[in-house]
């Protein structure tokens, strides 16, 4: 049988055919579908559409937001359980029965600035439990009287700003008869209307009706007579133009707590109208605003039909009043709390101009053009709890008592005037009930604020005291607080302040907020040797708050903190710090929040911080110019750890070494720098992967060393028969074949093989280790010479051949003349029966197994004739191309 070894023809498997030929089919599809060639299917157009389609914003399982999205039509799709919509700003014009169809739990909608233009019933179908529906901006002129007879628990309903105008359907509002039990808030501000009459017959329990923005003259006796019974929270008239006004208008009003007539009178209206409004009020209302009606005197005729009211607040502000007299209010308003006289143009207020006013409460009067309080102006407000005089052009406080009768005084605002004076406690004579005052921003050129010992002295109920920005450049002793042992807050910020005694708040055990920033502190804690740093925060132990930023300080003592053991917040911030010592923070147990912010800190440690950590929340840091090496390696690595919260990192810069300059903190890492001298982590990786790839290539030269020794002898006898001729290696033949053969059938070979190949007719030359080898030559050049010097290579194959390494190498060298001359050359034997599972590790012989391109050994129980077939079958594939010439030259 002649022995082949098949050349091998690579066949892809079929399903990578198909995967091939699929995606050439989808590319080819997908073309002809993007050029326009052939229609996508619409089916498959419409479900991507509805995939995208819905264009509000899902904001939880009862929020949807349809607002400012152009649409023309109410979108399907949103969800049923929607109890809040949105649609405003948008383009809705026709809506129909369909539009709210399904969503019955809608409690809030919200459809104002579209271009609706009328209302039908059947729009609100489904939306039986609305209680809030808002519509202004819009066009609706038309409203049926059953348009809101599905929404019969609607409580606000707004009808405001309609382009188109709804005035007729005002004069006959049956729309509002099926609200009549429910509807408390109705805003029909600026639908052009130019009456407030809403109906003869309607009755309606409203809180809040407004119509603001119209166009109304006259306020008729039988305007509200629809509101009969009712008890009003707001009503809302402001900016009209009312001319005359009935003094019966609102007699079947039970009570208004805010009537509203800001701008709704003509410029500088006579006496006499704001005298109608007060007879037409009565007894009803509790604050009545009168604001930007440019008036410029008040009398006390415009309030007579008060006299009897319970009205209690009293807005006159945004005027032209420029003076307070004796008649202003007179003896009308004794029930009035509040009188707010804001911005006007007041200069001055006489003595007894507020005599009537003796319930008041709370009097504003900033934003004037007052230059002084007469002693006595608030002699007869005894009840007076809050008075605001800031933003005035106050110079002068007298020492007479420009406060005085104010025994009830609870708050007292100064601030933004120009008083230059000192302070010797006279001006505040009376005022023992005070528990805030503000001087701040009161710093002319001209002159400063001076404190005494006894400046506060009649204040020893005060909490807050605001100094701000007053030009006190110093406070020496005795200490102007003294006497304020009840004081929460102290504000002495921003005075460029440079001056403090020891002793300035020792008494101030109370004090929880005390403000220092924008002065000039630091030679306070900056001195020569001979002195010691002055320790002006002592006492202070209810202390929660201390601001010192922006005082220049190059240092913080140690000890300067000590007493203040409640402190949570301390601002350092913006100051010329370089080093702070971790002790200075040991008796701050409790503190949260710690800012040195732009500061000279170079390197921030541990010791710094380790006495607040425990109790550390909030820490800003940034604004230094950080050194970034080896100093700083604590603080870098204590960043990436902390729950701290430091602010903005991005922030945080390097200013040295010169290759760090303004680049990010975050981005150095200490690690590059090998700091403590030991190896960096990522090198001992580096060290460990490599001594674990060297120990494998290792084990694996070990365990394959003859595979190793076996491919250099296969390069060895390549590289030998590229020396030689190709003419004489194939045509150079001594043998007609090579036995390979385990040394453990040498007994087989020798009493079988050879004598039946080497004996006989024609009989075959045979080369065989033990005789033909070349002594003194190597056994690898002699297994080359042998091979290439015999026509074939005979390998016995048996179990001990499988495992010889020498049987391995001779076949290799046999097969390697297939691919160096395309010869085949080699003739199986197989001696003994081989497990094919065995086999199968060997490639070449399995394959030459399957192929059935062998001879096999009867063995030598086999039958003679099975014998003789066996020797004829080799002889024949010897001899095959065995020619005379050759045989002769054997021979």
């Amino acid at each position: 049988m002649e022995v082949e070894v098949p050349a091998t023809t690579y066949q892809p498997p079929i399903h990578m055919i198909i995967m091939k030929w699929s995606a050439l089919v989808v590319v080819l599809v997908a073309i002809v579908f993007q050029t326009g060639i052939l229609p996508i299917s619409s089916s498959a157009k419409d479900s991507d559409e509805q995939s995208v389609e819905f264009p509000c914003r899902i904001v939880n399982a009862t929020f949807t937001d349809c607002s400012y999205l152009r649409l023309r039509s109410i979108p399907e799709g949103i969800p049923i359980s929607t109890e809040t919509l949105l649609l405003s700003h948008n383009k809705l014009h026709p809506i129909s029965s369909s539009s709210l169809a399904g969503l019955v739990n809608l409690r809030y909608l919200d459809m104002s600035y579209n271009t609706i233009s009328k209302l039908e019933r059947d729009y609100f179908t489904d939306q039986a439990q609305l209680q809030h529906l808002f519509l202004s901006h819009n066009q609706i002129n038309k409203i049926p009287p059953d348009a809101f007879m599905s929404v019969s628990k609607l409580k606000t309903l707004d009808l405001s700003d309609q382009n188109n105008g709804i005035k007729k359907a005002l004069s006959m509002p049956q729309y509002l008869e099926p609200l009549n039990m429910t509807l408390e808030t109705l805003l029909l501000e600026k639908i052009g209307i130019d009456s407030a009459k809403i109906g003869g017959t309607l009755k309606i329990r409203l809180k809040v009706f407004s119509l603001a923005r119209n166009s109304i003259t006259k306020l008729n006796q039988d305007d509200f007579k629809a509101l009969s019974g009712a008890r009003l929270e707001r009503l809302d008239l402001s900016r009209n133009a009312i001319l005359s006004i009935d003094t019966k208008v609102f007699n079947t009003i039970l009570g208004i707590d805010t009537l509203n007539f800001t701008q709704a009178l003509s410029q500088n209206p006579p006496p006499g109208r704001i005298e109608n409004i007060s007879t037409a009020i009565g007894t009803k209302v509790k604050k009545l605003i009168l604001r930007s009606l440019t008036l410029q005197s008040v009398t006390s005729s415009m309030f007579k039909g008060l006299e009897n009211s319970t009205l209690e607040e009293l807005d006159l502000s945004y005027n032209r009043l420029t003076t307070l007299t004796n008649a202003s209010f007179g003896s009308y308003l004794s029930h009035l709390q509040i009188l707010q006289l804001h911005n006007n143009l007041i200069a001055s207020i006489s003595e007894t101009a507020l005599t009537g006013l003796t319930s008041l409460k709370t009097l504003a009067l900033f934003n004037n053009l007052l230059t002084e309080i007469d002693p006595g102006s608030f002699a007869h407000n005894g009840h007076l709890e809050d008075l605001y005089l800031n933003n005035n052009s106050i110079k002068h406080l007298s020492s007479e008592g420009s406060f005085r009768g104010l025994i009830s005084l609870r708050t007292l605002n100064l601030s933004n005037n120009g008083i230059i004076q000192i302070f010797t406690g006279e001006e505040f004579q009376d005022l023992h009930e005070l528990l805030s005052l503000d001087i701040s921003n009161n710093f002319l050129k001209s002159g400063i604020i001076t404190l005494t010992g006894n400046s506060f002295k009649p204040l020893s109920k005060l909490k807050y005291l605001r100094l701000k920005k007053i030009h006190l450049l110093d406070i020496s002793s005795p200490s102007p607080f003294a006497h304020l042992v009840q004081l929460h807050l102290l504000d002495l910020s921003n005075n460029n302040m440079h001056g403090l005694e020891s002793d300035t708040f020792v008494t101030l055990k109370s004090l929880e907020t005390l403000y220092l920033d924008h002065n000039h502190l630091n030679n306070l804690w900056y001195q020569p040797k001979s002195k010691k740093p002055v320790l002006f925060l002592r006492s202070l132990v209810s202390l929660r708050t201390l601001d010192l930023s922006f005082n220049g300080f190059e240092a913080v003592p140690t000890g300067v903190f000590n007493d203040l053991v409640h402190l949570k917040a301390l601002h350092l911030n913006n100051n010329q710090l370089s080093a702070v010592s971790g002790q200075v923070f040991e008796n701050l147990k409790e503190l949260q929040f710690l800012a040195l912010n732009k500061n000279l800190i170079n390197v921030v440690n541990q010791t710094l911080l380790s006495p607040v950590m425990k109790t550390l929340n909030i820490l800003f840091i940034c604004g230094n110019p950080f050194s970034c090496g080896c100093e700083q390696e604590w603080f870098r690595d204590w960043i990436d750890d902390t729950k701290i919260f430091l602010g903005n990192l991005s922030l945080c810069q390097c200013e040295s070494p010169p290759e760090w300059r303004h680049k990010p903190l975050l981005d150095f890492n200490p690690e590059v720098l090998n700091c403590d001298g030991k190896i960096p982590l990522h090198y001992w990786i580096i060290i460990g992967v490599g001594s674990l790839v060297t120990l494998v290539l290792i084990i694996a030269l070990i365990s394959n060393r003859w595979k190793i020794y076996y491919v250099y002898l296969l390069v060895k006898a390549r590289h030998h028969r590229s020396r030689k001729d190709e003419y004489d290696r194939l045509n150079d033949y001594r043998f007609d074949a090579f036995i390979s053969h385990s040394s453990a059938d040498d007994d087989w070979v020798k009493n079988k093989l050879l004598p039946e190949l080497e004996n006989g007719e024609n009989p075959f030359k045979v080369c065989h280790h033990e005789r033909d080898f070349e002594p003194g030559q190597e056994i690898i050049d002699n297994i080359i010479d042998s091979v290439d010097h015999s026509r074939r290579t005979i390998c016995v194959i048996s179990k001990s051949y499988m495992e010889s390494n020498w049987c391995t190498y001779e076949r290799r060298v046999t097969m390697n003349k297939l691919f160096v001359n395309y010869k085949d050359v080699l003739v199986l034997i197989i001696l003994e029966d081989i497990p094919d599972k065995k086999m199968s590790k060997y490639d070449l012989i399995h394959r030459a197994v399957k192929k059935n391109t062998y001879l096999k050994w009867p063995g030598e129980d086999g039958r003679a004739d099975e014998k003789a077939v066996f020797w004829q079958r080799l002889k024949t594939v010897l001899g095959e191309d065995r020619t005379p010439e050759n045989y002769e030259a054997l021979a």
